[in-house]
């Protein structure tokens, strides 16, 4: 059995998707790069960037779109960068997310 780890930071909401994507966490949070550990999502991707996606934009790094068994592999997002849910245009969108900020040498802070 492979075990995972849970980040230390988490996020668990339900939002209304009509408002546009839902801010993880913002570029200027992320100090020295993070893991993204565990996501699931009822539905949307996960968009890395330095400012919030708009629909249609294609210029925007979209990570992985976790289907509804989610996702649990480490994944590294580089200091600098913002973590956003684009979401689906429609009620009660959940997002559930953990990760761990990194320290300038690269541990988990």
């Amino acid at each position: 059995m492979t075990m995972h780890t849970i980040g230390k930071n988490f996020v668990g909401v339900s939002v209304n998707g009509a408002f546009g994507p839902y801010k993880v966490v913002g570029p200027e949070q992320n100090l020295h790069g993070l893991i993204l550990r565990t996501m699931h999502l009822s539905a949307g991707s996960i968009v890395l960037s330095t400012t919030p996606p708009t629909s249609g934009d294609t210029t925007k790094i979209r990570a992985c779109t976790p289907d509804v068994n989610g996702r649990t592999e480490p994944f590294l997002v580089p200091a600098g960068l913002g973590v956003y849910i684009g979401l689906r245009n429609d009620y009660n969108q959940l997002i559930n997310v953990t990760w761990d900020y990194l320290n300038a040498d690269g541990t988990v802070a």
